[in-house]
This record gives C-alpha cells, structure tokens and sequence, in this order.
C-alpha cells in the first residue's frame, strides 16, 4: 500500500478515465519518497482490464499478484537487469552502477513497438532516468514525442535537472514532495525500519524521504547514523552543552559526517519553514540560519585542502553559540 502523495495519486487516477491522456510524464522529486512504487501502482491501474479488481481480480490484475510482480505490458528499463522489482536504490548505489546505455534504450525501444499481450495498453518505465547516457537520451526522443498507440511512458528521477530539456520539454511533469512527519512514520512501521534513533530526528535527517532513511540505517552507514544521532542530542541540550559537544565533534578526523547531518538538518528546516513548527525542536532565525549553511559551505570547501581547519570549526561554533543563545 502506498502512503502518501493523495493530491498526486488523485490526479493521476482522473488521467486514467479521460479519453484524450499526456502519452509521457516526468516523476520527479527527491530521491526515496516513492516515485518508483507509485509508478509502478499507477501501471497496475491503467492495465487493469476489470472495474473492481479489489473483490475479483482481472486478468492483467492477477499477474501483478504474482511473486514476481513482473507484467508482460510492463516494461521497465533501469541500470539493473532486475529493473522490474521496483526496490529503491540509495544514490551511493547509483553513483556506483552503470549509467543506462544506448542499447539498453534500443532494446527497450524495440519492445515498446509491439502489441499489449494481455491489457489493453502497454506501460513503460524508464528508472532513474538522469542515467541515461547522451547517447541513449537522444535515441528515446521521437518515441517519447510519440509513444506507439496505447502506450504511456513514464521517466522517474530525482534529477530531473541532469535530463537534456529535449527529453523535459517532451514530458507532463508531476513533481513529488517529502512525506510529512506522520506519513513518515507510517512507512518506517509498514517497511519494519527500526533504528535506536528517534523517529522526528531520522525525518529531519532523512529529508522526509523513507528511501533515505534506509540508507542511512544499512550497517556500512553506522558511523554516520551515530555521528548523526549525536548531533540531533547535542541540538536540544542546554546551549553550553551543545557548544561542548559540537566541538568535539568537529575536531572527529572525519567530521564529513557531522557536517552532512548538520547541513542536511538545516535544509530540512528551511523546508518546513511555516509548515510543521510543532515538530520543530527549536525555532531559528532564518537570516542566521543561512549564515550558518553558508559558513558550512566554506567549511567544507576549507577541508578539502587542510586550510584553516581549526579556525574554521571555531567559527562555526561561534555561530552556534550565537543562534542558540550560548
């Protein structure tokens, strides 16, 4: 069952009905809030042969039921030649997988020129579409300018910006947002996530997005997770407290950990500005807010070349006293 993203699910449902339908759509948002599961559920719908499927599954219907999940009219193309399984994939996985070549596009093309097998439509899924190569975006451009009869295309990526504007301006662009805190925790207990750390501190670090919180809980990411939980514990302890913690934190030989929290942190409440202040464990001031994303910023670029480290966390934390009353 999917959680989240009514306004969206809502909208594409009523697509579904109209004669006249956009043959191509662009699921963009960030990376690991659902885009690939709601995909993949949109499919099901749109092949579906029966009315209500819910009490006596239709044909097309009792294929999704299958183990496999897999559906002669569905096709996926993705880095992974198990493209169909729909898992989200953290970015580190991505970054580390092949980029999806031009004759992966031309099989996929080829496929997409036959008839439906079994529904009356065919649909067809490009995963994590900012990998296309050059190569293979350019290939996908007329058939996603026009989709052979009774096909409907959909790119997914949470980066939309690294796709050309050929294939962008060729799309309906349906753009997804995080989850809100109580949709976030809903996922977290339907996936089974448990983590030592607080439900409201994983969503700020998360970005609202359950697929981050994944990554961020695999056993590789254990140091970071803790370097994280410090930082979220230093955060609502009295001000000289956290100045104590924060610094040894920054003198931790590998404070990249810290400084993605902490930029991820700052990030998400400029996000939720407005939107969800009860659950917000401080308020802050939005000028100093960006002086201090700012500052991080230099931090960062400092450490890369050993410049000024210590001045450079002392700096920080001087901010820090000041925003937080030290």
């Amino acid at each position: 069952m999917i959680i989240g993203h009514e306004k969206i699910r809502s909208r594409l449902d009523g697509l579904i009905e109209r004669p006249e339908i956009a043959a191509t759509f662009l699921f963009s948002g960030p990376e690991g809030v659902g885009k690939m599961l709601l995909a993949r559920e949109w499919a099901k719908k749109i092949l579906c042969l029966g009315g209500n499927c819910n009490q006596k599954p239709c044909e097309s219907c009792r294929i999704f039921h299958a183990e496999t999940q897999n559906h002669p009219d569905l096709i996926i193309l993705s880095t992974s030649s198990e493209g169909q399984s729909g898992s989200r994939r953290s970015l580190k996985e991505e970054e580390e997988s092949s980029t999806i070549k031009i004759d992966k596009a031309r099989a996929f093309m080829v496929e997409l020129s036959n008839a439906p097998l079994v529904s009356n439509r065919r649909v067809a899924i490009v995963d994590s579409a900012h990998l296309l190569t050059t190569q293979a975006a350019n290939s996908l451009l007329k058939t996603l300018e026009e989709p052979p009869p009774a096909t409907m295309i959909v790119l997914v990526t949470h980066l939309p910006d690294h796709l050309p504007q050929t294939i962008r301006s060729r799309c309906l662009n349906v753009s997804f947002a995080p989850l809100s805190l109580p949709e976030f925790k809903a996922v977290l207990e339907q996936i089974g996530l448990k983590t030592e750390m607080a439900p409201e501190d994983l969503y700020h670090l998360a970005s609202g997005a359950p697929g981050q919180a994944e990554s961020q809980c695999l056993p590789s990411r254990t140091r970071s997770l803790e370097a994280s939980k410090r930082l979220f514990s230093a955060i609502k302890k009295p001000a000289t407290s956290l100045f104590s913690e924060l610094s040894v934190m920054l003198e931790d030989p590998d404070e990249d950990f810290f400084l993605n929290s902490l930029e991820r942190y700052l990030l998400d409440l400029y996000r939720q500005e407005g939107k969800d202040p009860e659950n917000r464990p401080f308020t802050i001031d939005p000028i100093k807010r960006e002086m201090l994303h700012d500052k991080l910023l230099e931090i960062r670029t400092m450490s890369a070349y050993n410049i000024h480290r210590a001045m450079n966390a002392e700096e920080v934390l001087l901010e820090f006293r000041e925003i937080f009353g030290a």
